[in-house]
């Protein structure tokens, strides 16, 4: 009887132990898959990303915004489109979902170690009232002579001369805003506006803003060839984006000129790689007649002439932490540098850390963790290259609601992934429910059975044993003495069955559940599944073991107020 009920006890354990450990596994599994409490990818309509920061961040309950972006990193034969995860590592902390398994404060460690890496502010300071800036510039171009007879053209009069800068923001991404007019070919103390604005409906920059590029195109009438110089006279801002730009006490200098360091100037003729050049002192002078390396005449018969300044980052190594994936593929060790690949810009990367998983990645396949706004300096700096975030990730109180609020306004047609919908969609999953309910059902028929056997196995066990009570009796052993007495030796029996059952079920379960516990395709979980055995969800199997000692201890009451001592000791003699 007592291993009836140890089997019995053991397999309700086990199938407590699955229900508990599969539900825990899929909230994990989703938190895991989101990232975060709520992760959207925008859609085709979203606005610009200064205005979903801004958007985002007023929504009521969300507490931090990161912006992510998912590329592709490839390091030597190994490691081949694999995956790049960039993330603000400022506040990722605050907005990633924990991972069981992983240290959070290791975790938090490794992230501030990469926002200690980030680059030095590069560029100049745009003061933060300012609205617009100003770009003056002197061009002096004449027709070429040198090939025949030129065409009677005045120059003074066609504004081929566009302009652009490219700032970074407060949020660490670049921007290129464009001016709405353009200068003309001849003509000094000419005021190109461009307003510190972004998107379509323009949308402040966050701040501070700082000046990373600067940017002329020039170009000639139809035909013409033409050459001559450009010279960048003042950089200026000012507070108010409509200032007349002839109005020059609106303006104020933002101290940037050609003495400022960490500036390099070059040129490019149309889609030609550029090519670095050297300005004359301050001001910026660029003359195309001699030394530039350039054609010393080009025109509207090529394509235009584009002259840019670059405020360049110092060139340190990108820091990223490894996944143990990435660490076994490539060879390297935290602490190592090594040349990647990383969105299509090749550069040093320092390995600063590793990690086994992080959310939303493989921790099967390569990957690293690098901070966003180091990842945009780089990319910008090799290539010019200014991207949006991919993904933003969100750390709100009711996810539900911040979904409905993006849907509704902020982007209709965001993909959305949020945890406690993905943990829904994963509890739905009728295979595994199925599962837990033929376990449910067997665990409870074996303790029926066990409490039957128990019951049974007492009642013979006393009905066995009624010429050794009859003989107590007579010794003078009360009837209550006597069922105390039955009572401790079956408690004793049945207290042995359920505590070896419920030891056997958790050994069970910690040894099997994290074997059995897949996903829908059979394939392990990430993150990998805690066996949990909850104390209170074992109560019911206390409360039948309880419920079968009483019952036993009725019957075997009901045995022993039958027994006749005399007849029983009469017939134990015959």
């Amino acid at each position: 009887s007592a291993l009836l009920l140890m089997l019995a006890a053991s397999l309700g354990t086990f199938a407590v132990a699955n229900v508990a450990t599969w539900t825990r596994s899929q909230a994990d599994q989703a938190a895991y898959q989101a990232g975060a409490d709520l992760r959207f990818t925008p859609s085709s309509r979203a606005a610009a990303p200064e205005r979903l920061a801004s958007a985002l961040a007023t929504i009521p309950g969300v507490a931090a915004v990161m912006p992510a972006d998912r590329l592709n990193v490839d390091a030597g034969r190994a490691v081949r489109g694999d995956a790049l995860l960039a993330i603000d590592s400022e506040v990722a902390a605050a907005v990633t979902n924990p991972t069981p398994g992983i240290d959070g404060a290791l975790q938090a460690g490794l992230f501030a170690q990469l926002a200690a890496g980030r680059p030095g502010p590069v560029g100049a300071t745009v003061p933060d009232g300012a609205a617009a800036l100003g770009l003056v510039l002197d061009a002096a171009f004449v027709t070429d002579f040198e090939n025949g007879t030129p065409q009677p053209v005045d120059m003074s009069t066609f504004r081929g001369i566009r302009a652009s800068v490219v700032v970074e923001d407060g949020l660490g991404r670049f921007h290129q805003l464009d001016t709405t007019t353009a200068a003309v070919l001849v003509g000094t103390n000419q005021r190109l506006v461009i307003a510190l604005a972004s998107g379509t409906p323009p949308a402040p920059l966050a701040r501070p803003i700082r000046l990373r590029r600067i940017e002329f195109g020039v170009s000639a009438p139809t035909d013409i060839g033409m050459t001559g110089s450009i010279e960048i006279r003042e950089i200026d801002a000012t507070a108010d984006a409509s200032a007349d730009p002839a109005a020059s006490t609106a303006w104020s200098p933002i101290g940037l000129s050609s003495a400022t360091p960490g500036w390099e100037a070059g040129v490019r003729f149309g889609s030609s790689a550029s090519q670095p050049m050297n300005p004359t002192a301050d001001p910026w002078h660029f003359d195309f007649k001699d030394g530039s390396p350039l054609p010393p005449v080009f025109g509207g018969f090529t394509s235009e002439i584009l002259v840019g300044l670059t405020a360049m980052s110092p060139g340190a190594p990108i820091e990223a932490i490894a996944g143990s994936a990435f660490l076994d593929a490539t060879g390297a060790r935290v602490g190592e540098r090594l040349t990647a690949t990383l969105a299509g810009t090749t550069a040093p990367v320092l390995l600063v850390g590793s990690i086994a998983s992080f959310p939303t990645l493989d921790p099967a396949k390569p990957f690293l963790i690098v901070d966003d706004r180091t990842l945009a300096d780089a990319r910008f700096v090799a290539s010019g290259a200014i991207e949006p975030p991919t993904e933003w990730w969100l750390s709100t109180r009711d996810p539900a609601a911040s979904a409905s609020a993006i849907r509704a306004g902020v982007d209709p047609g965001a993909a959305i992934v949020n945890a406690a919908d993905r943990e829904a969609a994963l509890l739905a999953d009728p295979i595994p429910r199925g599962v837990i309910g033929v376990l449910g059902l067997g665990s409870w028929a074996a303790l029926v059975f066990a409490a039957i056997g128990f019951i049974v196995s007492a009642t013979v066990s006393t009905r066995e044993r009624l010429g050794e009570f009859a003989l107590l009796r007579a010794l003078g052993l009360s009837g209550r003495q006597l069922s105390v007495w039955l009572a401790l030796e079956h408690a004793v029996l049945l207290t042995f069955g359920v505590v070896a059952g419920l030891g056997l079920g958790a050994v069970l379960a910690w040894l099997v559940l994290p074997l059995a516990t897949l996903t829908t395709n059979g394939g392990a979980v990430t993150p990998p599944p805690v066996v949990v055995i909850p104390a209170a969800t074992l109560l019911p199997i206390l409360a039948g073991a309880a419920g079968v000692l009483v019952a036993t201890l009725v019957v075997m009451r009901r045995q022993l107020l039958g027994i006749r001592i005399g007849d029983v000791l009469r017939a134990a003699d015959e």
